[in-house]
């Protein structure tokens, strides 16, 4: 049996320029990630933190395309990283998996936190995404007080 994880943690590794990643690398990467068996899932867990910047920043990437509990479990632990674009990131992928129908509730107070933490130095891009998922977590919670 393959190790999926292995093959994920190697094609992160690789060099791409932005355009690629952002056009083909991160679709690929999402596909590796949708194979993942539940030893995969742990061995990322395990070793996330561990990996560069570029690294968790293309996981994270990847992690919003693949709607799955895995992918939104890792997603929250990425709100504990250092660095502020790795957060934002997650965020954003976050809001996308919310989209796609994962349930967030659980965690709504803690994503509001950090929306609220990344609001203060945010550009007017980031405000738009944070506050596109404010509204998604207000929509979500109004839903499930009903």
């Amino acid at each position: 049996m393959a190790n999926t994880y292995k093959l994920f943690d190697e094609y992160l590794e690789l060099d791409y320029g932005d355009n690629y990643w952002g056009d083909v690398g991160v679709v690929d990467a999402s596909h590796l990630l949708e194979d993942f068996s539940a030893h995969d899932w742990i061995q990322l867990r395990s070793e996330a933190e561990l990996k560069s910047k570029e690294w968790q920043y293309r996981c994270v990437d990847a992690l919003g395309d693949v709607s799955v509990m895995n992918s939104f479990e890792m997603l929250i632990s990425f709100l504990d990283v250092d660095d502020r674009e790795i957060v934002f990131n997650a965020l954003s992928s976050i809001d996308a998996l919310a989209s796609m129908g994962v349930d967030i509730v659980d965690f709504s107070s803690r994503i509001r936190a950090e929306i609220e933490k990344l609001r203060v130095n945010a550009s007017q891009f980031e405000i738009t995404t944070l506050d596109q998922l404010s509204r998604r977590l207000h929509l979500i919670s109004s839903r499930n007080s009903i």
